[in-house]
């Protein structure tokens, strides 16, 4: 994700020495890394939340979605019947096409 090589960390920790100053960069150092702390405990446990939401989800839910078919009005075993939802034979619109 990210090529951050040791030279890259010299460099940065440089620019920072030059703009704080030697008297605020321990103490500067120090805000960044709780804050740091911080965030790592805030995504933990925001991810640990997501995790048993997601497996409580899981036990309540029933082991399959799929219902069984229902019997045809025959009764012969055979496909079943779809409703009817009136409109009969329709003409198929293609847009463009004439």
């Amino acid at each position: 994700m990210f090529d951050i090589t040791p030279i890259k960390i010299l460099i940065v920790l440089l620019v920072a020495l030059v703009v704080l100053g030697p008297e605020r960069l321990p103490g500067m150092t120090h805000q960044v890394a709780r804050g740091w702390g911080d965030f790592r405990r805030f995504r933990d446990h925001v991810e640990s939340e997501v995790r048993d939401t997601v497996a409580g989800e899981r036990a309540t839910r029933p082991a399959s979605n799929v219902s069984a078919p229902s019997p045809t009005a025959e009764g012969d075993g055979g496909e079943p019947e779809l409703p009817d939802r009136g409109g009969g034979e329709r003409e198929q619109h293609h847009p463009g096409l004439n």
